[in-house]
């Protein structure tokens, strides 16, 4: 009857990345047949950023979480791993792995995650591009390696993803 999402991650907040989310937030007839136990970001301080969207932004997410009442978030740091059934999240890059130079667009400030489910793992890119694609090839290498691949930036215009695709060789490519 209650449709039960145990984490909603969100890369970053780009309406394409966060916008179903945010959008949700004023749906109150979808609300009252959903539970989000838990959503994982990670919101740059505004000291990171050189972006002058960040407030707004900032914005977005407070507001969202307080209208669909969510108490429980978790900010994603490189390292932290999540357990939803037998699937295994592993955060490898956010904001932080670019620190300490500033933000100047917030596809650097993707969340990067692992997934592993059934044998296989998936390896998400999100918005990723040049500092975060460097830092990820130099503190990960070959463990990039996934037998599933999410593109950098949609396949879209991130030639700078070549920093990190020697590294992964998928069997699928989406």
């Amino acid at each position: 009857d209650k449709i039960v999402i145990s984490g909603w991650l969100i890369t970053h907040i780009h309406n394409d990345h966060a916008g179903a989310f945010i959008d949700l937030a004023e749906k109150s007839d979808y609300l009252k047949k959903i539970t989000i136990k838990q959503v994982i970001y990670s919101q740059p301080a505004d000291s990171d950023m050189t972006d002058s969207n960040q407030p707004k932004r900032l914005n977005w997410m407070s507001n969202a979480l307080k209208k669909m009442g969510i108490l429980k978030t978790v900010k994603a740091h490189p390292g932290q791993v999540f357990y939803f059934a037998d699937l295994k999240l592993t955060i490898l890059g956010s904001h932080d792995l670019v620190k300490p130079d500033k933000i100047a667009r917030h596809n650097n400030a993707s969340i990067v995650s692992m997934v592993e489910f059934g044998g296989k793992k998936m390896l998400f890119l999100a918005d990723a591009e040049g500092a975060a694609n460097d830092r990820l090839k130099t503190h990960y290498g070959d463990a990039l390696d996934a037998d599933i691949l999410q593109v950098a930036h949609h396949g879209y215009n991130n030639t700078e993803a070549n920093l990190v695709y020697p590294y992964i060789t998928p069997e699928i490519v989406l």
